[in-house]
């Protein structure tokens, strides 16, 4: 004797796979018109974001080409720079020698670096750090046998005498993390970008205005700048020797 429950729990199985044949049925059918549909929706979103980055690309190539001009011209100042020096018998007799950093922040306290090079290669405790050839980031204050440690104009207590504009002098005071800040008198020329440089002959540039903070009624506004090197991924400084 047959159940009836048995028969009755076929039906639902049987109509669930009716109605699954028949769905299939119909994505076959319509799959061109709903794929067309689909992308009906979706153009306008593609459309944006092709030409939002579109937007940024052309964005990066304009400051990079600003960036490559600006570098050109200070190069080519650069030359004049030491050019004119020479004529005139003051050119300025440095010679650098390579080092690779062995640590840099946060491996090292403050704005410090461990290098690959002391004594032996002729470090002397006082000479100056460079970065890039022209840039001035720090000076060598302890000095090993094969090692030394460069502190960063940017470390904190730092103290030292710049030019602002190659005119104005200036007292810069580091302030951690790559950063440094001095006062001029209330209303005087400065904007962001104008450039700090180091005193003597040799010279050097140590970074640029980033920002400027003037308070209301105050006899002086404060500048800041960065050091224009990442002390916390740099590779390799220049010393002179």
């Amino acid at each position: 004797m047959i159940s009836r429950n048995r028969g009755r729990s076929r039906l639902p199985l049987f109509l669930v796979g009716v109605l699954m044949v028949l769905l299939v049925a119909l994505m076959v059918l319509f799959r061109t018109p709903l794929a067309s549909a689909g992308w009906r929706l979706l153009a306008p979103v593609v459309t944006f974001r092709q030409q939002l980055q579109s937007s940024q690309v052309s964005e990066l190539q304009a400051e990079l080409a600003s960036t490559s001009a600006a570098l050109a011209d200070r190069t080519a100042l650069y030359q004049e720079n030491q050019t004119l020096k020479a004529e005139l018998g003051r050119a300025a007799q440095t010679h650098l020698l390579l080092a690779g950093v062995l640590q840099h922040p946060p491996q090292t306290p403050y704005d410090t670096l461990t290098l690959d090079v002391g004594a032996r290669n002729g470090v002397v405790q006082g000479a100056l750090v460079y970065a890039g050839g022209t840039y001035v980031i720090g000076t060598i204050t302890e000095v090993y046998d094969t090692t030394s440690r460069a502190t960063l104009l940017s470390a904190p207590g730092q103290t030292y005498q710049a030019f602002l504009n190659d005119s104005s002098a200036i007292s810069m005071q580091g302030q951690g993390a790559g950063s440094m800040a001095g006062e001029v008198p209330a209303g005087s020329a400065v904007r962001v970008g104008d450039p700090i440089t180091a005193p003597g002959v040799a010279g050097g540039f140590l970074g640029s205005v980033s920002h400027i903070d003037a308070q209301a009624g105050a006899s002086f506004e404060t500048i800041y700048t960065q050091l224009p090197a990442d002390l916390f991924s740099i590779k390799y400084v220049e010393l002179s020797i």
